[in-house]
């Protein structure tokens, strides 16, 4: 799940260079950001309780 949420992350960054509203570029971005958001911030706590 971590996986397709990154590739989804990435793939939706690229679309900063698109010819598109920059507006409502941004309110997409925060509105995947709130749910990619908790999945990065888990694995963060995973990788920091490892070592």
């Amino acid at each position: 799940m971590a996986t397709a949420a990154n590739a989804l992350w990435e793939t939706f960054l690229q679309g900063r260079d698109m010819p598109v509203a920059q507006d409502e570029w941004r309110a997409a971005a925060e509105q995947l950001g709130e749910h990619v958001r908790p999945i990065i911030e888990f694995l963060r706590t995973q990788e920091e309780g490892k070592g």
